[in-house]
Formats: structure tokens, sequence, C-alpha cells
């Protein structure tokens, strides 16, 4: 058989996560081809690019975009794991999962919001691989790296509030200082915890500390 597109991975991929355990990419690949029939020699087929093997890259598209819409979460580089909303939707859907099942979920909306349309192909929906008729290859690219960009921050931000407070306000002070705010001499100095009457950081912007920017790091609920 050929191998499937990316969207028709997705229900396999959620469903070998459901036994709730960690699993590696490497073992999502092995299983879900073991599921579907993909052969070894289907396994092998490289992307236009020479990168990647199509089977593969439409494997990683189908966790990337689970994971925007949190059915899937990774608690270390390499390693997904199955979330309660990923249960259920497991259960709600047992023929299929694909794009228009994550929609109903803000988080996979905001996702798709952050860069263009996917590229993809109009017969079998694979994303990120060769350009449509519609694209020149040079919007091929940049809508794949936009996509990519999106992913990436997703993926950052995720892992980012999942972190303690401490861990998120000496992020935002070295950030700042990284964005050269307070100049080349910026020193700072975390206060966050308790009794810091709402301040996490300052920022001295001269040597002499005459010069201090007090810092506010907040969590927000996404919009619902």
């Amino acid at each position: 058989m050929a191998v499937p597109d990316f969207q028709s991975m997705m229900r396999p991929v959620l469903a070998l996560h459901a036994d709730g355990l960690p699993h590696t990419a490497a073992d999502v690949r092995d299983d879900v081809a073991a599921v579907l029939g993909v052969t070894e020699d289907e396994r092998q087929v490289p992307l236009p690019s020479g990168r990647t093997t199509r089977y593969a890259n439409r494997i990683a598209w189908a966790v990337t975009h689970m994971a925007q819409a949190l059915l899937l979460e990774r608690p270390a580089r390499g390693v997904t794991q199955i979330t309660q909303r990923g249960r259920e939707v497991l259960a709600k859907h047992p023929d299929r999962v694909d794009m228009s099942v994550l929609a109903q979920f803000a988080e996979y909306v905001a996702f798709r919001s952050r860069s263009r349309p996917p590229l993809t192909d109009r017969d079998s929906g694979s994303a990120a691989e060769e350009p449509t008729q519609e694209a020149s290859p040079s919007e091929a690219i940049t809508q794949v790296v936009d996509e990519a960009h999106a992913a990436v921050a997703g993926d950052l931000l995720a892992r980012i509030l999942l972190r303690p407070p401490q861990f998120r306000e000496r992020l935002v002070l070295k950030l700042l200082v990284n964005m050269r705010y307070g100049g080349l001499e910026a020193v700072t100095e975390h206060l966050g915890g308790p009794g810091d009457q709402g301040l996490d950081g300052l920022i001295r912007q001269d040597l002499l500390g005459l010069d201090v920017v007090y810092v506010q790091a907040k969590r927000y609920a996404p919009d619902p």
C-alpha cells in the first residue's frame, strides 16, 4: 500500500498512546507502520529534498498537529505521551482523527493562525512535502518554514508554561537582557518569591544601580 497521508495517520498515532506511557519517535514510527501495513521499502522512500523519508515526515506532522491541539504532550525531547484531551478525542472519534477534529480546540486554531495555511497535496492531504499546482516553489518553501516556526513556537511556549513560576521569571529577565534592554551593562536580580509584593525581578541599567527597572512576569490563561 502507499504511505497514508498525515491526517490518516493521526488516529493510529493517538491510539498507540492510549496506554498512557511515553513513546519515543522511533517507537511510534515502527509501531504505526506495523498497524498500517507500511512496508520497509515504503518507509525508505525519500522526500524530494532527500533530508528525510516521506513516511517519517508524515508521522512527524501528525504528531505536531496533535501536540498543538494538546492531544499529545512532549515530556522530553523526542518523546510523546497522551493527554486527557487526547483520551477524550480517541473515545469520541473511533474511526478517524484529522484536522477538522482538531479545529474544535482554540490552541490548534491559534497554531494555525500563526502561519499560512499548510502546504498540502489535494489528493493525499500530505503536509510539508511538494508544492501544490497553485504554489510556486518559493511560495511553498515559505509556507513550510512559517508552519515549522509556528510549531516550534507553540511547543516552546507549552514547555515554558509547564515549568514553575521562578523559571519563567528568570527566563523573562534573561530574555530582556538578551534583547539589549538596559544596554550592554545591564545587571539583573531575581526577586520572585513569597513577599515579593508582585515584583519578580529588576534590571539595573547602569553599573551604579541608579537607574533600575522593575519587572513583573505574569502568566495569563489563553482566551476561551
